[in-house]
């Protein structure tokens, strides 16, 4: 190729990753109805974690963000937008627990369209819709958006910053930041630096005034937060003890040196699953970036700061700081996918490809791989465990109630205990430790007689522990202590 043609053939290819086009809005449209549709047939029946009790508390019983258990309705810093939101469907659907996953399947599909319309800034439509499907078909993305949690809305809060970020920095988004805090206060956290970063040409009034703007951005959170919480001392005293707790408990800093390894292989397999549509592209662009670093190492480009400074500091909070479950690091995920999205338009530039087929057939090897994981296997991520988790809760509330009275049971359960206390209302539940030697409290309180384990899988075995299969691989176990 001559230099002529390698000109002319760079010039096409910037072209075709310009500014999206009104008429791009028609595909992100497409993009959102399909990823809404595959997400309505697999939607979690049952609130599906400890902190989704919390939020349908705050649906059912009215915000208040408290320290103690029994006060958190959810726990701080509460999200009250996420919660509103829920609300406002809630008053739809009437079943908390669908509302919280509505909001989910509605994000999760908002988030793939996002993604592809910013991905447009970086690459031409193929690769941009390749990486989007990718991500809405990746089993991790695709579970986050059918429970009760709010990590998908997450995944699309830190698109829309990030994008406006990128493209409209100034007093308009940083009110926009501290606005959109209201939903994922850790947002503010996580995408601080790419804040500070959109700022870099301002001048110090300008900077003050977006200062100003992302403090009268997050009163608008702040202010409600406070007021249905106890008021302003209560609520600022409980968050910031829920940050000491979760730092005294998890930081790196607290804990032993085999703690951060836990924190780096969680971090590894959750990218691994993150990315697993993605995986050849990732090592593409690996391959790519060691070759940089051999010929030397030169100052990154506005674009490539711009990227790093959406990965890298949740990256580093997840490792060095705190990470609780598999939805959190969705904040940074979409900004892997869109830097993937780069890359790839920077190497179809190199081989010159720009044959629709080829696009068409490399979408289809990003694809299909996720979907067989989510519809036909037994994966963690998939649709069979989604219906596995949901059925064995049900099961378990279903015996418990047609076998044990409520008067003479109580209840011993770990990760699913307050599970327990909003279906099983009725009955006497204690937190079970297993740290603990003998989670039995003694004397036992007057009139139970037995004692159901609820929590499938907990090191519990005295000699008149009792095991009963409920069928589908689901099993509960009680102890007769009387």
């Amino acid at each position: 190729m001559t230099n002529r043609e390698g000109e002319e053939v760079s010039s096409r290819y910037q072209r075709a990753a310009v500014a999206p086009r009104p008429h791009e809005a028609v595909v992100a449209a497409v993009i959102f109805a399909v990823t809404l549709a595959s997400r309505l047939p697999f939607m979690a029946r049952h609130l599906s974690a400890w902190d989704s009790v919390l939020y349908s508390r705050a649906l059912e019983q009215g915000f208040h963000v408290g320290f103690d258990l029994a006060e958190q309705r959810p726990h701080a810093p509460g999200y009250v937008f996420y919660v509103a939101a829920a609300q406002a469907l809630r008053a739809f659907v009437g079943s908390s627990n669908t509302a919280l996953v509505l909001v989910s399947v509605i994000a999760s599909a908002g988030s793939a369209a996002l993604l592809y319309l910013f991905a447009r800034r970086f690459a031409r439509r193929s690769v941009a819709l390749a990486v989007a499907v990718a991500f809405a078909a990746d089993p991790l993305v695709w579970v986050e958006g059918e429970i009760a949690l709010p990590y998908a809305l997450l995944a699309m809060l830190s698109i829309g910053l990030a994008w406006s970020l990128y493209e409209r920095p100034g007093l308009l988004g940083s009110i926009a930041f501290g606005v959109l805090g209201g939903f994922r206060q850790d947002l503010l956290a996580l995408l601080g630096p790419l804040w500070l970063w959109s700022l870099r040409d301002a001048t110090w009034r300008g900077r003050a005034a977006c200062a100003l703007g992302v403090a009268i951005g997050s009163l608008t959170w702040l202010v409600p937060s406070a007021a249905l919480s106890g008021g302003l001392a209560d609520y600022v005293s409980t968050v910031v003890r829920q940050v000491g707790a979760v730092s005294a408990t998890s930081s790196v800093a607290t804990l032993e040196a085999t703690a951060l390894w836990v924190r780096v292989r969680f971090m590894v397999l959750f990218l691994a699953w993150g990315l697993s549509a993605m995986l050849a592209l990732a090592i593409v662009a690996g391959t790519d970036l060691l070759h940089r670093l051999r010929q030397g190492i030169a100052p990154p480009t506005e674009r490539q700061l711009f990227f790093l400074l959406w990965i890298a500091p949740g990256l580093a909070v997840f490792v060095f700081v705190h990470v609780g479950d598999w939805g959190q690091p969705l904040s940074i995920l979409p900004g892997i996918y869109v830097a993937l999205a780069a890359a790839a338009e920077g190497t179809m530039r190199k081989l010159d490809v720009s044959r629709r087929p080829v696009a068409a057939l490399a979408a289809a090897a990003l694809v299909l791989p996720s979907l067989f994981i989510f519809t036909l296997t037994g994966a963690r991520f998939s649709a069979a465990a989604l219906e596995r988790s949901d059925r064995s809760l049900a099961q378990r509330v279903a015996y418990v109630q047609e076998h044990f009275p409520p008067s003479s049971t109580a209840i011993l359960a770990w990760n699913e205990f307050l599970q327990v206390r909003y279906y099983l209302p009725g009955y006497r539940a204690w937190l079970y430790d297993p740290a603990r030697i003998d989670p039995l409290p003694d004397p036992l309180p007057a009139g139970v007689d037995q004692v159901v384990v609820f929590t499938e899988g907990i090191p519990l075995s005295p000699p008149s522990l009792h095991t009963v299969d409920l069928g589908n691989g689901v099993r509960i176990a009680y102890v007769a202590v009387r």
